[in-house]
């Protein structure tokens, strides 16, 4: 992940991989990842 790219475009980026790993990329985590992207200063 580009985490000054995304910076420079007010984005932030959070991994989590793990809470979306679906049961065929359990034996090779390492093929599986996913981000949560948004703008740096949303408030959820």
């Amino acid at each position: 992940m580009d985490f000054a790219g995304l910076e420079a475009l007010g984005l932030s980026a959070v991994e989590i991989s793990h809470k979306t790993l679906p049961l065929d990329f359990e034996r090779n985590k390492q093929i599986h990842n996913c981000w949560l992207v948004t703008e740096k200063n949303y408030a959820s």
